[in-house]
């Protein structure tokens, strides 16, 4: 028992005498401030509150009633008078006398010959009406139109319609004059184009007339 005694004293003598351990104080946090620039990066926006704002009043626009529509005024041409300057006329003109050519199947001086009529004015003659030609036989110092050469000497074998009733403006139309010359050799042919009585109106009168002289050389 002694011996024991003696071994739990020896033990339990160092924790006795020892100061026994200090407890762990606790810790007191204090709160440091953040620098203030850490703050205005991150600063949230302000949103202004939102307004309730009425939206704008549609006013409403007026209808006129019973507006009559616009009416339409028909556009009238002018018209021009027959004997205005401004109105388009055409121009006729014996354009050429073809050089007489033989009848081979005739004896004696039969000659064709071609007349060449031409419209050289703006017009055409389809709305002034018809006209005509005049062919003249020409030998010596006389002067003789078809129907007398025909009367007088049977001479006229045969000869295309000389009353034309539509000549567009640029063309041309082509007669044929067939004459025998009893034996003559020299003569000459003269035409004139819108002859008559009443002649139809054209923009240049001075120029219808042509004359040719030839010489036959048929036998």
């Amino acid at each position: 028992m002694g011996i024991a005694a003696i071994v739990l004293i020896a033990i339990a003598l160092p924790a006795l005498v020892s100061p026994p351990n200090p407890q762990p104080a606790p810790t007191v946090w204090q709160m440091t401030s953040m620098p203030t620039e850490i703050f205005r990066l991150y600063q949230p926006e302000i949103l202004p509150p939102p307004t309730n704002t009425p939206p704008p009043t549609r006013t409403a626009t007026a209808v006129p009633t019973n507006t009559p529509f616009p009416t339409r005024t028909p556009f009238i041409l002018p018209t021009l008078a027959f004997d205005s300057p401004l109105l388009l006329l055409p121009d006729l003109t014996v354009s050429g006398i073809g050089s007489p050519i033989c009848v081979p199947d005739r004896e004696g001086t039969v000659l064709e010959i071609g007349i060449f009529i031409r419209n050289i004015g703006q017009a055409g003659t389809r709305n002034l009406g018809s006209f005509d030609v005049d062919i003249f036989l020409l030998m010596g110092q006389q002067r003789y139109g078809l129907d007398e050469w025909a009367e007088k000497f049977n001479g006229v074998v045969g000869v295309s319609p000389l009353e034309i009733f539509t000549l567009d403006a640029g063309q041309d139309v082509k007669l044929v004059a067939v004459i025998d010359l009893k034996g003559n050799k020299s003569f000459g042919i003269q035409v004139i184009v819108n002859a008559g009585d009443d002649p139809m109106r054209e923009a240049d009168m001075s120029n219808n007339t042509l004359t040719e002289y030839f010489s036959a050389a048929c036998y």
